[in-house]
């Protein structure tokens, strides 16, 4: 066994000297995999957590809910924060606005905006890199630890240029470590390792909003509650407007998407605690509560950045 108190500084300085157009990105996770030996993860699940995802560019409205899912793996062709080419992933954001902003919006975009939940027992996530998680300081990993995670956080809080995608390369090796072949405890006490879903910071706005990135595998445990299609209108550093154009709350056998035409059922307001509202359908599921109204463009708005 390594020594837990191994000082990783010198690893640390030798991947910052990494050119990553230079480093094939296997040895780029295999580098990630060695400095991080021992380091402590922490998980949590998806049971009651919503997440919003945005879809813009599409070559017509989406008929499937599979169209707003993660892309086939061979249309990925560059790194992004979370995933190399022919790697794809299923990113979310906590918010509305942070899952807009992230998809960098621009005024007259329409944009495909859906609201998921977990299903059952739901997916594990790997929350280590969100600032709100504590590791115990009681733990001999906690100071190497501390020190590997402060600097995945760095590299995972950089603005990059989309034009520069190789240098996601970095984010991607180490969203690589932290999502794949976790163990899992299973109830006859034996241990399965399986890919976890992970959770960090949105660039877009870091004090107040976070992205939780899925394996596609992940997303038959995600259940779709709502569908919007909007346009964008206005943009700014931290917030959008938009005009409400369409809403889908239901989804067939087979994923379609049941387009209304009624623009009262947009998703209500969150309580002041930050949940979200569901009602009964009156045979056997419960959906998103509605707002059952016309909004104002300031009511729309208002939602749409809460």
């Amino acid at each position: 066994m390594n020594d837990p108190l191994s000082d990783p500084m010198k690893a640390i300085m030798r991947l910052n000297r990494l050119d990553p157009r230079r480093t094939s990105f296997e040895d780029l996770k295999r580098e990630m995999s060695e400095i991080a030996n021992g380091i402590i993860a922490v998980s949590d699940g998806t049971r009651s957590e919503v997440f919003f995802r945005a879809r813009k560019d599409m070559v017509s409205r989406p008929v499937n809910i599979s169209e707003l899912g993660p892309p086939p793996a061979d249309k990925v062709i560059d790194y992004h924060r979370c995933n190399g080419p022919g790697e794809p992933m299923f990113y979310t954001g906590s918010r509305r606005v942070t899952a807009l902003l992230e998809i960098r919006v621009k005024p007259g975009d329409i944009v495909y905006l859906s609201q998921w939940v977990g299903r059952g027992d739901g997916v594990g996530i790997n929350v280590t890199l969100h600032p709100s998680t504590e590791i115990p300081q009681d733990n001999p990993w906690f100071e190497k630890s501390k020190v590997i995670l402060s600097y995945f956080d760095t590299l995972f809080t950089r603005r990059i240029h989309k034009t520069y995608s190789d240098d996601y390369r970095f984010t991607a090796a180490i969203a690589a470590f932290l999502t794949t072949n976790l163990p899992v405890n299973t109830a006859s006490g034996s241990i399965v390792y399986e890919n976890f879903a992970l959770r960090y910071a949105s660039v877009v706005d870091l004090e107040r909003s976070y992205n939780t990135v899925f394996h596609p595998e992940h997303v038959r445990k995600l259940r779709p509650l709502h569908v919007a299609e909007i346009r964008i209108d206005e943009v700014d550093e931290y917030s959008v407007s938009a005009t409400l154009l369409d809403n889908a709350l239901k989804f067939t056998s087979s994923g379609d998407i049941v387009w209304t035409g009624d623009l009262t059922l947009f998703p209500s307001y969150k309580t002041k605690n930050g949940n979200v509202l569901y009602k009964h359908d009156g045979i056997k599921q419960w959906n998103v509560n509605t707002m059952d109204k016309n909004l104002s463009d300031d009511e729309f708005n208002q939602i749409l950045n809460e």
